[in-house]
Order: C-alpha cells, then structure tokens, then sequence
C-alpha cells in the first residue's frame, strides 16, 4: 500500500491526540472506515451529523441519478453519482455496474447532501473512496464545490490496494483510493469532481462519509477553556 501525503495537519492532530494508522476492513474489499463512527439509521446521522453513502454498482443511466444502492444515511435528501462529462466521453453503464467509456474521459461527479449549520465556527471532514478499473486516474484532480482539494491544508490521499489485471496491452488495474481531507465550511450541499485525465478507465464502487465538527481552533480554545476552569477548582480547593 502507497500513501502519498499533500500536507498532514489533523483535526486530532492540532489537539495533541493520536490516530492509529490501523483500520478495519469495510464490507465491500479494500475499503475502509472513517476516522468517526459512521451512523445506523437516518435519526443517528442527524443527531450526530454525520453522513455515509455507498454504491457498489451503477445500473441506470451514466448521466444520473445514481442513488446509492449499498448505503444511503443522508438525512438532508439523497446523493446522487455521474458522468459529469456524459455524453461527450461516450460513457455508458456496463452489465457489470461501472461507468466505462473505452474512448472518452469520464468525470465521475459526487453531489451529497451535507449540514449547512448557521454555525461558522464548524467544518466538514470528509472520506471518500473510488475503485478503479484501467489505466491510473489523476488522483489529484479532485475538486470540492469547484476548488481543488490540494488547496485544502489536511488533504491525504491513499492508495488502498492495487490488483494486477493480465491482458488488453494496457495497465488496467483494478485499485481502491482513498481521499481525505476537512472543508472550512458547511454546506446544504457538496459536489466532488474527479478529472480522471484518461480514458478507458472505469468507475467500479464509490462512498462518502462525512462529519460536521468545530473547527481545530475553536476546539483548542474549549480545551483551554476547560484546563483553566479546572486549575481554578482546584486552587479554589486547596
């Protein structure tokens, strides 16, 4: 497994907590949990905002909507994945579930349904997750609400897992990504762009979590907060 970091300043990190590197395998191959704990139902989702979306397989329309067929807890409404660049890449849906296009660059686009909280204080952490089958995409072509993710200061991108596929004269590996990173905002609603920057390369499966959380500023200060009114209860004690 690579990993290649962009820059690394977590949200955990700025409090002095650490993260173990282990995760635990999800139910679909080489995918993963979040760092947070993803919610059971709709009501568990909104109450701890947070959100989880998964599709396994793509059987309508490559131009959408998709809705998620594996997992869909968004409480503000239904995501939905596409070819954002459907019909000019010729993409279409194969019998196996993938967007494919063998001649045209597809741009798989994401549009999920997020908190937007009156809050500016808040932020929006996000895991997202690609499988991938032919040649090797652009993985940093990706863009959140139009801007690119590498302009985000916690952005990491891991390569989950890579399987060698013999034949066709081309690599055409299948290969399991993994993108995360924290959005200075929230928003009724998120759209994630991916260029790819090649043909011939299929979407296989795809999730999105997310997780509404104070900023690492505003988290600092509560911890402060507390260590001042504790060191004042306890001169108040002795």
């Amino acid at each position: 497994m690579t990993v290649h970091t962009t820059t690394r300043l977590s949200v955990l990190a700025t409090l002095g907590v650490a993260v173990s590197g282990m995760f635990a395998p999800a139910a679909h191959g080489a995918f993963v949990f979040p760092d947070w704990d993803r919610p059971a139902d709709d009501t568990t989702a909104l109450e701890t905002r947070t959100t989880y979306q998964h599709w396994a397989d793509f059987l309508g329309s490559p131009a959408g909507p998709n809705a998620p067929d594996a997992a869909d807890l968004t409480p503000a409404g239904t995501a939905d994945l596409f070819d954002a660049a459907h019909p000019a890449s010729g993409s279409f849906t194969t019998s196996g579930g993938n967007i494919y296009s063998p001649s045209g660059v597809i741009e798989p686009r994401i549009v999920v349904p997020g908190f937007d909280e009156e809050d500016r204080t808040l932020v929006t952490r996000f895991q997202i997750q690609l499988r991938t089958w032919g040649q090797d995409i652009d993985t940093d072509d990706v863009l959140l609400n139009g801007d690119s993710v590498t302009d985000l200061p916690d952005l990491e991108y891991t390569e989950l897992d890579r399987e060698a596929q013999e034949g066709g004269g081309f690599p055409a590996d299948i290969v399991a990504h993994r993108w995360i990173f924290t959005a200075p905002f929230t928003a009724e609603a998120f759209h994630i762009d991916f260029g790819y920057g090649v043909t011939s390369s299929s979407l296989m499966e795809a999730s999105v979590d997310t997780q509404v959380i104070p900023e690492p500023a505003s988290l600092a200060l509560l911890g402060l907060g507390c260590l001042v009114a504790l060191t004042r209860r306890t001169r108040h004690r002795t």
